[in-house]
């Protein structure tokens, strides 16, 4: 067996050599990808820490909103001045500021206002459409404000919105303030018509009533003293004597004349302020207009049929 170590050399030859796996020489083996990383979580909410004892927890903060638009407001002042305009500011007892037309911001005084309309806090009332006329062009249609205030609302004639259930009367400053009526609620349109009563026919009336009752007063001692039996006059050596008949008589026509004359001043001062009164006629009223009337104190009234209770 003699070629047995070639047969075994063709063998390894042919075989070749043994290659290593791995990487080349003079190169690092890779290296492996890194796992993944796991997605973030995120942080658990935060509970709110309880309150405490002996108090109720705290509501939940609401969402802010979006600013509402100004309010419109109309502010009524107790010495009847009206201001209109956007709500600036309102702090209840101290001030209520108000944006007028013309830009102006004005502040008024708690303490001076009667009462605000329009205001978002209060809901509106339902209002009545009224028209007002009367016979003298210085008639004003006013609102009763509180207090014994009242605030004109417009000059005759004019038409305008009132709130129903408010206090109305026929004034101005020269003339005199009639009886207040009320707005009845439910009606949809009022009329209003006066007959009104003027501050100077009231003095002239007043004047002319003390001026008859005066020379009424002095006409009838003039008249007694011619009337009288015994009458007698001072002379200037400071001695009395009795009248003559042409004296007496003259004291009677003097006398009966000077009651004439008060007499007819009295009746047309009088007349004058029976007839001097603010009288207003609301379409739909029940019952007849009262007679013209003098308002005397007490309650009374003096009319052309004597006196009223």
């Amino acid at each position: 067996m003699r070629f047995a170590p070639a047969f075994v050399l063709l063998t390894v030859l042919s075989a070749g050599p043994a290659r290593a796996e791995g990487p080349p020489t003079g190169q690092l083996p890779p290296q492996p990808a890194p796992p993944a990383a796991a997605p973030e979580q995120p942080p658990p909410p935060q509970q709110p820490s309880p309150p405490p004892a002996g108090q109720p927890p705290a509501a939940p903060t609401a969402p802010p909103a979006g600013s509402p638009p100004p309010a419109e407001v109309t502010v009524v002042v107790r010495d009847g001045a009206i201001f209109r305009g956007q709500l600036v500011e309102k702090l209840p007892g101290q001030y209520i500021a108000v944006k007028v037309a013309t830009g102006e911001t004005r502040r008024i005084a708690w303490q001076y206002i009667a009462r605000i309309d329009g205001d978002p806090a209060n809901p509106p009332r339902p209002k009545t459409f009224v028209r007002f006329k009367a016979d003298h062009p210085s008639a004003t249609l006013e609102e009763y404000v509180g207090n014994g205030d009242w605030a004109t609302l417009c000059k005759s004639p004019c038409e305008g919105w009132v709130t129903q259930g408010e206090t109305l009367r026929v004034g101005g400053s020269k003339i005199l303030p009639s009886e207040s009526f009320p707005v009845p609620a439910g009606r949809e349109q009022m009329k209003v018509e006066a007959t009104v009563g003027t501050k100077k026919q009231q003095m002239w009336g007043a004047i002319l009533g003390v001026g008859g009752a005066g020379f009424l007063t002095i006409g009838g001692s003039v008249l007694l003293v011619g009337l009288a039996p015994n009458s007698r006059v001072d002379q200037n050596d400071g001695t009395q004597r009795e009248l003559t008949d042409t004296e007496r008589r003259n004291f009677k026509i003097a006398g009966g004349t000077m009651m004439v004359i008060g007499a007819g001043l009295g009746i047309a001062g009088l007349s004058m302020l029976l007839g001097n009164e603010t009288e207003a006629k609301v379409a739909g009223a029940t019952g007849a207009p009262r007679a013209a009337s003098l308002k005397l104190p007490g309650g009374l009234r003096l009319g052309r049929r004597g006196f009223e209770f």
